[in-house]
């Protein structure tokens, strides 16, 4: 079934489209579970013609918990249309369980991409690069490198963050900065896309160098350095965080402690 596009079409007359035919389409899944449902409870739409912006809008259900527009998917299953930024910052966890073999369609990986791509980068020199991987046999031998193994990581795909050393101006490179705030990005576009990640670097990039080896299975070119490994799926269970102190403990206005 049609997937609702929240997009405004740039076409005269404010019409929209299905998802299928619409590029920015916003299949977000919304992971909380009062969000699952919409009001009117019956509400349903089996078939989407491009209409009027206000008249398409008046009959979509509108989720509980955020407000958002919600569409429906076959008919049955309804889904949030959107996750406010917020929430979805308070909402994304590191995540080392286990997966689904659900496949993630390559639109919603392109988008997480993008997402990384939007972000910051010392004097624009774009250090930053990515390699999504959503072919399982060369997932798997990505995965052969990591040893040990990363425990119950069976993520159906992966996105793999390389930075280039570029100097933003004298001596000075911002290369960390950029890939951190790309990486950032991804994962607040994970989460509201409605998967889990885990943000893996240290492990790969330690003294015995894992991440030159699956740079080599990825066919890395030399000046390039693989620095992040992020597997991304939908979770077995529900991503939760450790216990975070006060905020009163880390933050204050005009001095320290203050």
């Amino acid at each position: 079934g049609p997937v609702v596009c929240t997009s405004r079409d740039k076409r005269p007359g404010g019409a929209r489209e299905t998802a299928r035919n619409c590029q920015r389409r916003r299949p977000l899944g919304c992971p909380r579970p009062s969000c699952v449902q919409a009001a009117p409870q019956r509400a349903r739409l089996t078939s989407v013609r491009p209409v009027g912006f206000r008249q398409e809008r008046d009959t979509l259900p509108t989720c509980h918990t955020c407000r958002c527009q919600m569409a429906v998917i076959g008919g049955t299953k309804e889904r949030c249309l959107s996750m406010e930024l917020f929430e979805a910052i308070a909402l994304r966890h590191s995540y080392r369980g286990g997966f689904l073999p659900d496949p993630v369609p390559r639109e919603d990986l392109v988008r997480i991409m993008e997402a990384g791509l939007a972000g910051p980068t010392g004097c624009n020199k774009q250090t930053v690069f990515l390699v999504a991987i959503d072919d399982p046999a060369v997932l798997a031998n990505v995965r052969a490198c990591i040893n040990p193994p990363l425990a119950r990581e069976n993520a159906p795909a992966a996105i793999c963050v390389l930075t280039k050393r570029v100097f933003a101006y004298r001596d000075k490179c911002f290369a960390v900065q950029d890939y951190s705030a790309a990486i950032e990005n991804m994962l607040l576009a994970t989460t509201a896309l409605g998967y889990a990640t885990c943000w893996y670097e240290g492990h790969i990039t330690d003294d015995d160098r894992l991440c030159d080896q699956m740079a080599n299975v990825l066919g890395v070119p030399e000046g390039y350095d693989l620095v992040c490994y992020l597997p991304i799926g939908r979770p077995v269970h529900e991503p939760r965080g450790p216990k975070k102190d006060a905020f009163e403990e880390h933050a204050w206005f005009n001095a320290f402690g203050g």
